[in-house]
């Protein structure tokens, strides 16, 4: 049975403790090493283009810039979320999109480390008797870049799972001094991939 829309749990679980030991409620809180200077992704990465000018080159200015004043609103209230998780640490965010505006990701950078994608909970391929299914999401890792994945469709144990169900949650990379997000890379196994190839790129282009 297919679903027509299934959220992943993916938890970021960050971890930090400030120099008298403490635990602030933000992963970076209290350590007094963040890193606030703002952080701007480029208008091109991974032959990706900013989104919004995709859309006026299709569809015209007024549409293009309609859909970076909505963009920009997330944006604002997107980093409120992560200042929160990461003590205020440089922010960054782009959302990319192809020429057809059929592969639209969004670009999430952090100037802090985090520890790998993790969720739950996690049901029992065995106990349902499927091979893959919504409830039974798959950590994966290419390249040092860290992916959960599931298959929109439940299939039985011992069945072949067909790869354009299989849509890519979220990925990450991370070091000790920055942390890049890639969300909306939906389903496919070559949307997956440029998914994590746009992960390394910004990465890359993340000072």
């Amino acid at each position: 049975m297919k679903l027509g829309v299934f959220a992943v749990l993916a938890v970021l679980l960050v971890s930090g403790c400030s120099d008298d030991g403490d635990t602030g409620a933000g992963g970076l809180r209290g350590s007094g090493k963040v890193d606030s200077s703002a952080i701007e992704l480029p208008d091109e990465l991974a032959g990706l283009r900013d989104r919004s000018d995709v859309v006026a080159d299709k569809s015209g200015d007024d549409r293009g810039t309609t859909d970076r004043d909505n963009f920009n609103k997330s944006v604002d209230l997107t980093k409120a979320w992560y200042d929160r998780a990461y003590d205020g640490a440089g922010f960054g965010m782009r959302a990319y999109a192809d020429d057809d505006l059929k592969f639209l990701p969004t670009v999430i950078a952090v100037r802090a480390p985090s520890p790998g994608l993790t969720g739950g909970p996690i049901a029992d391929p065995e106990v349902l008797g499927v091979e893959a299914g919504p409830s039974v999401p798959a950590y994966i890792e290419s390249d040092g870049v860290e992916c959960i994945q599931y298959s929109v469709t439940t299939v039985p144990a011992g069945k072949t799972v067909d790869p354009d169900d299989i849509v890519t949650g979220l990925c990450l990379i991370s070091d000790d001094a920055h942390t890049v997000f890639v969300f909306g890379i939906n389903s496919g196994q070559d949307n997956q991939a440029k998914g994590i190839e746009l992960a390394k790129a910004a990465f890359d282009a993340t000072d």
